[in-house]
C-alpha cells in the first residue's frame, strides 16, 4: 500500500497546518468523501479538504450548503466536514464529496468516520479507529489496536503490531501480520487471514476462509455459512479440536477424540489451545507445519 499520490497542494477547498510536537490526536469525519492519513517524521499535522464533484477533484465546487471546519480543540486536531442543508439537492450540490488527506507524526491516535467513502491509514503508532458506511477501508504499519468498520466494502490490513477487530456487511476482508489477535466478521465475503498471532475469532455468512497461525494463544474459532474452510498451525502446539463439515480433512497425530467423515472432536499432543472450525456448505481442512524459532 502507498499514498504516493496523496498531492497535498493540489487545490484544496481548505487547510490548514498545527504544531503539535511528536504525539497527536486527530478526530476526521465528513458526510461522503473519502479520508487518507499517513503517518510521517513530523511534529505538524496537516489537513486538507478536497472536494470532488461527480467523482472528479475540483477546486471550485459549490459548497454553499457545506461547513467544513479544521481547528483545534482542547489539544486534538478535529476536521470535520458536514452538508448544512439539503438545498444542495436543487443545485447540483448533491454530486459534492468533501475528502480528507491528513499527514500526522507517526505516534497519533485517530478517530476517523465518513458516511460514504473509502478510509485508508498509514505509519501510525497509537489506537486507530475509524467507521464508514460505504467504502472500502486499509490499514498498513500500524503499532497498536485497529477497530475498523464498514457497512459496504472490502477491509485490508498488513503489518499491525497490536489487536485488530474488523467487520463489513459487504466485502472480503485479507489480513497478514498481526500481532496480537485478531477478530474479523463479514456477512458476504471471504476471508484470507495469513500470519497471524494471538487468538482468533474469523466469520463470514458467505465465502470461504483461508487461515495461518503463526503464534496462536488463548482460542481459535472460524466458521462459516457458505464455504470452505482451511486452517494452518504450528504442529508442535496443542489442540482441543472442534472441526465440523460436509467434509473434514486432516491428519489426526497424538489424538484421543472422536473422528467421522464430517466431524472430529478431541484431543492433539495432549490437548491446550481450543480450535474450532466449522462450516455448513463446505469441507474443512486442517493442516500443520513445522515452526522455525
Amino acid at each position: 500500500m502507498s499514498f504516493s499520490h496523496l498531492a497535498f497542494a493540489q487545490s484544496p477547498v481548505a487547510s490548514q497546518e498545527f504544531t503539535v510536537g511528536d504525539y497527536a490526536e486527530v478526530e476526521v469525519s465528513t458526510s461522503g468523501g473519502r479520508i487518507e492519513v499517513i503517518g510521517k517524521s513530523t511534529t505538524k499535522v496537516t489537513v486538507n479538504a478536497i472536494a470532488y464533484v461527480s467523482g472528479r477533484r475540483s477546486s471550485n465546487a459549490n459548497l454553499d450548503n457545506w461547513s467544513i471546519t479544521i481547528e483545534e480543540i482542547q489539544g486534538k486536531i478535529v476536521a470535520k466536514a458536514e452538508k448544512e442543508s439539503n438545498m444542495g439537492w436543487l443545485r447540483g450540490g448533491n454530486n459534492v464529496r468533501i475528502a480528507f488527506e491528513i499527514e500526522t507524526p507517526v505516534n497519533t491516535e485517530l478517530n476517523a468516520r465518513t458516511s460514504g467513502g473509502s478510509v485508508s491509514i498509514e505509519n501510525l503508532s497509537g489506537n486507530q479507529y475509524a467507521r464508514t458506511s460505504g467504502g472500502s477501508m486499509d490499514a498498513n504499519n500500524i503499532q497498536g489496536n485497529v477497530e475498523m468498520r464498514t457497512s459496504g466494502g472490502a477491509i485490508r490490513l498488513e503489518n499491525i503490531e497490536g489487536q485488530a477487530e474488523v467487520a463489513t456487511s459487504g466485502g472480503s476482508i485479507r489480513a497478514k501480520k498481526v500481532t496480537q489477535g485478531l477478530k474479523a466478521r463479514t456477512s458476504g465475503g471471504s476471508l484470507n487471514l495469513q500470519e497471524i498471532s494471538g487468538s482468533l475469532e474469523a466469520k463470514t455468512s458467505g465465502g470461504s476462509i483461508e487461515v495461518l497461525l503463526i503464534n496462536p494463544i488463548e482460542y481459535i474459532e472460524v466458521s462459516t455459512s457458505g464455504g470452505n474452510v482451511t486452517v494452518e498451525v504450528p504442529e508442535n502446539l496443542g489442540y482441543d479440536l472442534e472441526l465440523m463439515g460436509s467434509r473434514v480433512r486432516t491428519e489426526l497425530r497424538n489424538f484421543t477424540g472422536s473422528s467421522s467423515r464430517d466431524a472430529i472432536k478431541g484431543a492433539m499432543n495432549g490437548g491446550g489451545i481450543p480450535l474450532k472450525a466449522r462450516t455448513s456448505g463446505g469441507s474443512v481442512s486442517l493442516k500443520y507445519y513445522k515452526a522455525t524459532s
